[in-house]
């Protein structure tokens, strides 16, 4: 295996430019559950749901799914860095992402796209992630119109929205935030 290729095994996490990535496993459609967060800032996570060749933002670089083997308990996933990113910057290491194919957990709540972002709008929503959504009760959904710029506080934390990213082929749709304090 090359040293720029990660390869994490199911149930297990590995360490990669100061952010952890968890493989979760199969996602029942030919894809991966993959889980990224902050070894600086655990208050985070971020939830993927990845095609084998997809590209994602992690660690401050874009990284693809190079490989994907499903099976318990030998099922693996291998992540490169993507240099066909186009004019598309990465996202700074300390930012959280919210991609449109999976969620951010940050605290007990958790942040999900209701849809692709459209002229530099993002609709989310939030509800406590102490449940799934379909069980959560309708008044503590809210639902979010994000543009650059705009804060959201959640507990004791204010995210700011950095960047707002279309779908790019690959590249899937994410909005980014900087976290604070």
């Amino acid at each position: 295996m090359q040293d720029d290729v990660l390869q994490i095994r199911q149930g297990a996490a590995a360490t990669w430019q100061g952010h952890r990535f968890g493989y979760v496993g199969a996602d029942g459609r030919g894809g991966a559950l993959l889980d990224v967060w902050s070894e600086a800032e655990p208050a985070w996570s971020v939830h993927h749901r990845l095609q084998p060749g997809a590209i994602l933002p992690a660690g401050g670089r874009f990284l693809r799914v190079s490989e994907l083997r499903h099976g318990e308990p030998g099922g693996w996933i291998a992540l490169s860095p993507a240099g066909d990113t186009g004019a598309i910057a990465p996202v700074p290491p300390d930012h959280a992402v919210l991609p449109l194919q999976g969620s951010l957990d940050i605290g007990s709540t958790r942040l999900e796209l209701t849809g692709a972002p459209e002229a530099e709008v993002a609709h989310a929503r939030r509800w406590p992630k102490l449940q799934p959504l379909a069980r959560t009760p309708e008044d503590q959904i809210e639902a979010l119109e994000l543009r650059v710029g705009d804060t959201l506080t959640v507990g004791n934390r204010t995210l700011r929205v950095e960047r707002i990213q279309s779908d790019a082929g690959e590249i899937g749709a994410f909005v980014a935030f900087s976290i604070s304090p």
